[in-house]
């Protein structure tokens, strides 16, 4: 009898020890999760920041660390820029798939910034995290531009209003076309030439824009665009976007015009026109993902 006792407890004891050694030994993950979307940065200075925001599985780790990271870049198979972790700021939890996750914002600045009014387009970017112990994050963020000038301050045109308008399609919200009011402050008429936003995927031209007169849309001609001095007018622009495009939310604005024979550019700063609460109605085909196992 006490045989049979001693032996039952040797074999609890050993399946005990068999289920703390296979539980010590379970592989760990860390799930990093990115959200693409096609993006235009104005970088006027070296003071301008690019933010990349990630989810992270596990809310503490080596990964949020800036301490622990050797360095960082944007890239595609093209070319690739060099930046500088300033900063790592801690976000809301969320949920995506039944499974939660914590955001991070990772504030990128520039070390130095060599060339001026150059475009830097990464159509499929990523962005590479080094880190002290070996490991590399890479993770795709879609489509970004970065337009590297000085926005010059311009006396002849202003704008005094600028917002985005959505449209509720089968795959959610996405933007749909952008409103700006526009004056002439200059002394003689100036005459609208183009409008830029150097966003991957996306358009928007003057020949898709409509003048708003008392609530009423009519086409934009060559004539309706030259602006006497101390007019205004209000504009709505539609935007194109190619088969399959991102989402865009935050771009700045190249507004190319004519005053006395000369061209100029009126240049606003990036905004975003529009934003959607993370993982909601997201598209699974727009969610990157990295694995981190330990």
């Amino acid at each position: 009898m006490h045989k049979l006792v001693f032996t039952a407890i040797g074999l609890f004891i050993i399946a005990s020890l068999v289920l703390v050694l296979t539980e010590k030994d379970k592989p760990q993950t860390i799930e990093i999760l990115a959200l693409k979307e096609n993006r235009s940065l104005l970088i006027s200075d070296n003071d301008e920041n690019v933010i990349i925001t990630l989810f992270l599985s596990q809310k503490d780790s080596f990964f949020t660390a800036v301490d622990y990271i050797q360095s960082c870049r944007i890239e595609d198979d093209e070319e690739e820029i060099e930046l500088e972790v300033i900063d790592i700021i801690a976000g809301n939890e969320v949920l995506y798939k039944g499974n939660n996750y914590w955001q991070y914002q990772f504030v990128l600045g520039f070390h130095e910034v060599f060339v001026r009014d150059s475009i830097l387009e990464f159509a499929d970017a990523r962005c590479v995290v080094e880190y002290e112990n070996d490991v590399e994050l890479a993770i795709a963020i879609g489509g970004i531009t970065l337009c590297l000038t000085d926005i010059c301050q311009t006396v002849h045109l202003d704008f005094l209003r600028l917002f985005g308008n959505t449209e509720i399609l089968s795959e959610g919200e996405r933007l749909a076309s952008i409103t700006i009011e526009l004056e002439n402050r200059g002394f003689d008429t100036v005459m609208i030439k183009g409008i830029e936003t150097y966003v991957t995927g996306m358009d928007i031209s003057l020949d898709n824009g409509s003048i708003i007169i008392d609530g009423e849309s009519e086409p934009i001609t060559i004539e309706s665009f030259r602006l006497p001095p101390g007019d205004g007018v209000l504009c709505n622009f539609k935007v194109n976007f190619v088969t399959d495009s991102l989402p865009v939310y935050r771009f700045p604005l190249f507004i190319t015009y004519e005053y006395l024979g000369i061209e100029y550019k009126l240049i606003i700063d990036d905004f975003p026109y529009f934003r959607k609460a993370p993982f909601y109605e997201v598209d699974d085909a727009i969610v990157a993902t990295y694995l981190y196992h330990y």
